[in-house]
This record gives C-alpha cells, sequence and structure tokens, in this order.
C-alpha cells in the first residue's frame, strides 16, 4: 500500500525494506558441427540487504542433434539460484484466525471423521510472520528430449525432466501445520507412513501448535493459537515425463481438421523438510494432494466462416481423506463454436463443463463438498456468448 503498511497487520504497524540486486549474464550458441549445436550461458546475482552480500553464479549448457532432418534430440542441464520474495522477508507479525478449521489430533484421538468431529468447523487465531534468515533457494535441472517431425501436419514432443531444489522457501499454512501435529503425535500419517516424533519437521510442527494444557479447567488441549512463518526446506525432487503431439489434415470440402494431445506424468517426487529428516514420497503418499499424471487434447475442425473445438481434460487421482485408497480419476470437457461475420468481427459461444460433471465423491471424510477443494474447481456447466471486433 501507499501509506507503507500491510493489510491485516497489528494495528496497522508499517512495514518494508530496501534490497538492492545486481546481475549480469552471458549467452553463446555454438555450431558445433553441421547437425550439432551447443548452447552455454552463465549469469551472476547479487542481493544486498541490510549489510548483507548474498551472490551466487549460475550457469546453463545444452546441445542440440538433429541426426535427419524430421528429427531433433536436445539435452541441457542448468544451475538456478533466487534470493526469497521481499515480503518473506520483511513483513511485520500478522494475527487473524481460520475459519472452518479442523483439529486433526482431537478428530483422529477420539476415532472421528473429520466430516463428522467434534473438532471441526473451529476459528483458530493464527500468527503469522517474516523470516528474515530466510536463504536463498538453489536448484539443477537436467532435461532430455526429442521433437519428431515427418511432415508439416505431423510433430510429436517428449521431454524428461530431472528437477533438483535446496533450501526450498515453503509457506506453511494452518492446515498442513495441524496435520504434521496429528501426524507426529501418532507416530504415523492417515495414509499409514511412518512419523518420529523426535525428527526435525515433528518438533517444528509442535512448537508451532500452541494448546491449553491437558490438566487445564476449562478446555483442555484446546488449539489457542498457530504459528505461521516462511522456511527453508532441505531438499525437494521432481522428475518426470511430458508428451505433446500435434496432427492437422485437410479434408477438402469437408474443411480443415487439427488435434493435440497432452500428457504429463511425475515419476518421482521426494520432499524432505529439514536436513536428517526421513524422505517422503510425494508422489505415491496417500497423504499427499498431487496429481501424478494428466492427459489433455483437443479436436478443432473448421469449414468456412465456422470453427468448432472440442477440449478435454483428465485429472489422475488422488488419496481419500481417511488414507483407505485413491479417488477415481476425473474427466470434463468444454466445447466452442466460432462464426466470422467478417474480417473485423467473430461471434462466438464457449461452453465449459459441458456435462455438468462434479468431481469424484470422496465420501471416507473432510465433509461437504466431498472433494479436495483445493485441487477441483465447484462450477458446473457454464456458457455465454463472446463477440470480437478488431478496429483497424
Amino acid at each position: 500500500m501507499a501509506t507503507g503498511e500491510f493489510w491485516n497487520t497489528s494495528a496497522g504497524i508499517p512495514a518494508g525494506g530496501e534490497r538492492d540486486r545486481y546481475a549480469a549474464g552471458v549467452e553463446l550458441q555454438l555450431p558445433l558441427l553441421e547437425r550439432l549445436t551447443a548452447t552455454v550461458a552463465g549469469r551472476y546475482d547479487q542481493y544486498r540487504a541490510a549489510g548483507d552480500h548474498i551472490g551466487k553464479a549460475t550457469w546453463s549448457a545444452g546441445l542440440e542433434f538433429r541426426p535427419v532432418d524430421t528429427l531433433l534430440l536436445r539435452a541441457s542441464a542448468a544451475s538456478s539460484f533466487r534470493a526469497p520474495d521481499m515480503n518473506y522477508v520483511f513483513a511485520t507479525e500478522t494475527r487473524g484466525y481460520n475459519p472452518g478449521m479442523t483439529d486433526y489430533w482431537r478428530c483422529r484421538t477420539a476415532g472421528q471423521a473429520y466430516d463428522d468431529c467434534d473438532y471441526s468447523g473451529l476459528a483458530i487465531d493464527y500468527t503469522s510472520g517474516a523470516n528474515p534468515q530466510l536463504q536463498p533457494e538453489t536448484a539443477r535441472s537436467y532435461g532430455l528430449g526429442a521433437v519428431w517431425s515427418p511432415s508439416a501436419n505431423l510433430d510429436v514432443t517428449v521431454d524428461y525432466y530431472d528437477i533438483r531444489i535446496e533450501d526450498e522457501v515453503t509457506n506453511l499454512d494452518s492446515t498442513r501445520i495441524l496435520k504434521d501435529e496429528a501426524d507426529c503425535r501418532l507416530g504415523q500419517t492417515v495414509g499409514g507412513d511412518a512419523r518420529d516424533i523426535a525428527s526435525a519437521q515433528c518438533q517444528d510442527a509442535l512448537r508451532r501448535v500452541i494448546r491449553n494444557p491437558a490438566d487445564a479447567a476449562v478446555q483442555p488441549n484446546q488449539v489457542v493459537r498457530v504459528l505461521i512463518n516462511p522456511i527453508n526446506a532441505a531438499a525437494e525432487s521432481v522428475r518426470g515425463v511430458d508428451l505433446k503431439a500435434n496432427l492437422r489434415w485437410d479434408a477438402g470440402r469437408y474443411g480443415r481438421f487439427s488435434s493435440r494431445l497432452a500428457y504429463s506424468l511425475v515419476i518421482d517426487h521426494d520432499y524432505r523438510q529439514f536436513d536428517g529428516d526421513a524422505i517422503q514420497d510425494q508422489r505415491n503418499s496417500l497423504d499427499s494432494y498431487q496429481w501424478r499424471s494428466r492427459i489433455n487434447g483437443s479436436v478443432t475442425w473448421a469449414i468456412n466462416d465456422w470453427t468448432a473445438t472440442l477440449y478435454g481434460m483428465r485429472y489422475g487421482s488422488l488419496p481419500k481423506t481417511d488414507g483407505s485408497g485413491r479417488i477415481a480419476p476425473y474427466m470434463t470437457y468444454n466445447a466452442s463454436l466460432y462464426r466470422r461475420l467478417n474480417d473485423n468481427a467473430t461471434l462466438g459461444l464457449i461452453v465449459n463443463n459441458l456435462r455438468d460433471s462434479r468431481p469424484p465423491a470422496d465420501r471416507n471424510g473432510g465433509g461437504w463438498p466431498f472433494y479436495p477443494v483445493g485441487n477441483y474447481d465447484p462450477y458446473g456447466r457454464q456458457l455465454w456468448l463472446e463477440f470480437d471486433y478488431r478496429f483497424l
């Protein structure tokens, strides 16, 4: 804000800070052979704040080889360096409350499902603040890929990636902290993964959840406040494959067709919050709400002044709230129909979620609307008209 205040800070306390950034870089493209090209780049970044100078050199390198005219092979490797966002470092303390929260430890101790628990639907206070000791993120990435274009009407791309991040800046939220606390107190996650209460991650979670004493005369063990601030996670790594294909063909008097398909698969996803903690398998864990795969594709038909498109998106499975298995994959469809009125004007009808589908229900816990709200949107079928006019 113009007054130098952050929204919802305690008593409108001004917050701010200054940071200078200096950077220099160079990139070279080197044709090594007629069909082999190398790209190399180097960069140096330095951040200066509060008398501290933090800098690091990073690099990238790539090779492109075309053994035949229709096939391109490529490989790359790079390092990266990124300072924490300024609001994570300079923001002042914020106090508030989160409505609709769940005390996961007390629900699980009582043997109650989250959607029918005496300790759900709570308004839990929190204190959020900056972390001036945050360190920059560093990462290494590697990639292999190929592009096959046997004709002007077909191209296929496949890419493998491997990304490894250290000191990742992670902003923990109340829900995640309360789930971690419950896992650590009970020695395992809902999905059955073991947790060591003596680990650094568990000790950190327990410090962040402030409760009334167990022998308190009023509301024993009640959560009084959750303490939130960004941290540097020890490490995170992701490996996966992306596949894309485009096909176009001319049907003569029946118009022109084009189709597109994209597939993304996560092979491995590991996370470790603090040095010395056990590595957590985020891909296969029944406590990690991240898709392992996604597929989307479209078919477009254009004839004269008309263009029609059907688009589909398939989301992979997700864990059930009680850790008993996984929710089925979910498929949605969108469609559009456009009519070119003249060189400058176009009229279109667009329909999202054509079948008025709902995400697959998880009635094993979690309550209404019975699906992970952070992964799916709540909208049913939507349609609207669109008029586009270009002024020349």
